[in-house]
Order: C-alpha cells, then structure tokens, then sequence
C-alpha cells in the first residue's frame, strides 16, 4: 500500500508543469533541500535522537512530508527504525504542515511580499502539496499556482533522493530492505504524465488514490504503535521537526532575497 501510494505521486507532475516556474524557484528549491537535510542530522545529533530518525525528518520536512518520510523509511534496512519513531515523524510533520498552512499567509502578507512571492514561498516551505496548494489559494489564484508548482518542483527530487539514501544506507548494512521498485512507478507516471499520456480525469483519479493509500498506511502505523511508546520519545522529534520547519522558511526566504538581486 505504501509503496503504490508513493508510486502514484508521479502522476501529479510532469516536465511542463515544471518548466514554466522559471529558474528563481528550482533555484529556492536546490538551496532549501540540502540545507534542511543535512540541519536536520546536526541538529538531531544535538537534541540525541537516533540519525535515522532525524534523517527521515528531514527528509520529511525538505521534500513532501508524510510521502517523503515513508518512502525513506521504506529502504531503511528492516529493524533499524522503529514504528513508533516513524509515526513520531508522521505526526509532528503533518501538524507542522495545518499549522504553516494557517500562518504562513498573514505572515507574509504582514512581511509585504507580492503575491508571486508569497507563492514561491509557501510551496518552498509547506510540507505537504495539498496543503501547499491551499495555503497558495487562499491568497489568490496566482499564488495558488505558483505555490503548487514550486511544491512539485521538490516532490520532484523524491525519486533520486530515495534511490540516493537507499544505496547509501545499504551498502554496509548487514540489515535487508527491499529494492525501491515503487521509485520505477513513480518515474513511469511522470514520464507518462510528461508526454501527455495522461487524461486529466486519470490523473485526478490517481492522485486521490495516491493520498488514500497513504491515509491507509499511517492507520496501519497507528495501529501498530501504542501511545505509550509514541509519547516516550518526549519532545525531541517534535523539537526537531519544529527547528526544521522554521529553518526552512526562514531559509526560503533569504535564497529568494538573494537570488533576486
């Protein structure tokens, strides 16, 4: 179920959709990601988590949230991270998101930034693409646009990135996790989506179906986690993924400020 949900996200983009935001937010994006990754294992290190879970944080955190943490956990060697700790990441990620989604708009209305701007800015910074998306029309109708395409521009890098850590992780492990196979079906669908392949209504259909299993898989997580378990981690992943969330804005917005001068 996992897999398929993450396999689907590659109907959502295509390289048209891609090309027409322009170099400024690529450039925004390819700053923001590597700095919230690797902050994320410092900063982990200093709060005492374990570097797989700040490693998913981040992941979580720079790319798409919930998608992007389960699909790192998914080529994790088995027994290295454990439930309670992807679920604490599943969590924090998704209310961080609802929280910037509602407070992200006024800030930046309060900071004077244009409507375009606001726009990069919070498909730079917000976790999630549905969230990203609404957040954006909730400003006006370019925002909206500009923030779910920028949004897509770092689910984009899903595929290398989780084909990058899944070698990286494996390579002396004696642990065993499986083949990314579903990276092969989320490169399918963009490439199909790219060529034009696929009709709008498919692409709505699957989209939804992406977002249902992975609605499936935090239940299947949910159930598989006590609460005691889940509240022993304390405050630190939250800590973390907070830190991270707000590095990225702030982070987003000075690589905008300089790559516009």
């Amino acid at each position: 179920m996992l897999r398929i949900g993450i396999a689907l996200l590659g109907a959502r983009i295509g390289v048209e959709q891609l090309m027409t935001v322009g170099s400024l937010p690529l450039l925004v994006v390819l700053t923001c990601v590597p700095i919230t990754i690797g902050s994320a294992l410092l900063l982990g290190r200093w709060l005492g988590l374990p570097s797989l879970q700040s490693l998913v944080a981040g992941v979580a955190v720079a790319i798409c949230g919930v998608s992007a943490a389960v699909a790192v956990a998914a080529v994790i060697p088995q027994g290295k991270l454990e439930d309670r700790r992807l679920l604490g990441v599943v969590v924090g990620v998704t209310a961080l998101g609802t929280l910037s989604m509602l407070a992200l708009p006024p800030l930046f209305a309060l900071l004077g930034y244009s409507d375009p701007q606001t726009g990069l800015l919070l498909g730079a910074s917000i976790h999630d693409v549905a969230q990203a998306a609404g957040a954006g029309y909730l400003v006006s109708d370019t925002a909206g646009d500009i923030a779910t395409l920028t949004k897509l521009l770092r689910v984009a890098l899903l595929a290398p990135l989780v084909i990058l850590l899944g070698a990286l992780l494996n390579r002396h492990s004696t642990g065993k996790a499986e083949h990314p196979w579903f990276l092969l079906g989320f490169v399918t669908l963009f490439g199909m989506n790219s060529l034009g392949w696929l009709p709008e209504e498919l692409r709505q259909a699957l989209a939804s179906t992406s977002q249902a299993c992975l609605l499936v898989v935090m239940a299947a997580l949910g159930m598989r986690t006590s609460l005691p378990s889940l509240f022993a981690q304390g405050w630190r992943p939250f800590a973390l993924l907070t830190l991270l969330t707000i590095l990225l804005v702030i982070t987003a917005m000075a690589s905008m400020a300089i790559y516009s001068l």
